[in-house]
């Protein structure tokens, strides 16, 4: 008498083994699938609604879990270079620079400028559109303030600090001094601004990863807070942006756009440039830096949500090709 050829059902159907391969069922015992073709046992055909049901049987499956553990590898990297392992560095970092007289360890800074150049080296994949989108905006900000830092700060010891133009006055003149002493506080706002942007970038990584990868990801640590900028900068914040939106991505500003917008921005209290608040600054919407898919400027979006805020629509207009 012939051998009897077992059919599979669906339910017998263990899944991938231990070996890469799948395993059939049969009865108590596993079989590999060479084992199981030689016993004349087919493996159930998946069904169009199983396969739906399954997105790694999908034929780019392995593709996207591929760049997923790229991905995976880009991002612990990156929170290793900025430094967001260690306890608390990213506060002591956004105190520092963000005080009356900023200032930032000279190790620090070396840390900052080695993750622009390793930023700038990276291909982010097409796949995660947001991810990517996220990361250019991250690698605008963190440009934009080591550039700033380079230019408004001096060696202070292992750290730099503000450069204070005004004690440069070999002779009293208070119209000189006046002008050196705005100069200065307006370099400082420019320098609370880029923080406050590094840090909204900062959460944008991590609201795209949850979004589009993980929704995991730094689950435990959360977003990261930063110091609040002023003279008396004693209040920990969470700066993100307001009502971003992923089809329109703003343009990140220039450093000459951003002191315009400061300058007009003390025009409305009676130029006195300490009494404003830059977490609520909208620099000028005509900037050349667009990000990808970038079709209409929005003008408020560089802000974030604050009890007491003043909120202003802004005015939306499409950029130039």
């Amino acid at each position: 008498m012939g051998r009897r050829r077992e059919a599979l059902s669906w339910p017998e159907y263990r899944g991938p083994s231990g070996r890469g391969g799948h395993t059939f069922a049969k009865g108590r015992k596993s079989v590999e699938p060479r084992t199981a073709f030689r016993a004349g046992i087919k493996p159930p055909v998946r069904t169009s609604q199983q396969s739906r049901s399954r997105p790694d049987w999908s034929p780019d499956g392995a593709s996207i879990r591929d760049k997923s553990s790229v991905l995976a590898r880009q991002l612990s990297a990156w929170q290793e270079k900025l430094g967001l392992a260690e306890h608390d560095a990213w506060q002591k970092l956004t105190y520092g620079l963000n005080q009356e007289i900023p200032a930032i360890r000279s190790d620090r800074l070396d840390a900052l400028e080695a993750l622009a150049a390793w930023l700038l080296g990276q291909s982010w994949p097409t796949t995660f559109p947001r991810v990517r989108t996220a990361f250019v905006r991250h690698a605008y900000a963190l440009r934009a303030l080591l550039s700033a830092l380079r230019n408004y700060t001096e060696a202070h010891g292992s750290a730099r600090r503000l450069e204070r133009l005004y004690q440069r006055l070999e002779r009293w003149d208070p119209p000189e001094y006046q002008r050196l002493l705005r100069e200065t506080q307006l370099r400082q706002q420019v320098i609370w601004y880029l923080v406050t942007e590094l840090s909204r970038s900062v959460n944008l990584i991590i609201q795209a990863v949850r979004e589009e990868v993980d929704p995991g990801f730094r689950i435990v640590e959360g977003f990261v807070l930063s110091m609040e900028p002023g003279i008396m900068n004693m209040y920990l914040v969470r700066e993100q942006y307001e009502n971003w939106d992923w089809d329109d991505p703003p343009p990140f500003p220039s450093l000459e756009q951003i002191r315009s917008a400061i300058e007009a921005k003390a025009a409305e209290s009676g130029d006195q440039i300490p009494d404003i608040d830059v977490r609520a600054l909208a620099p000028s919407d005509a900037c050349d830096q667009r990000l990808p898919g970038q079709r209409v400027i929005p003008a408020s979006f560089a802000r974030v949500s604050r009890p007491g805020m003043s909120r202003r629509s802004g005015n939306r207009r499409p950029v130039a090709s």
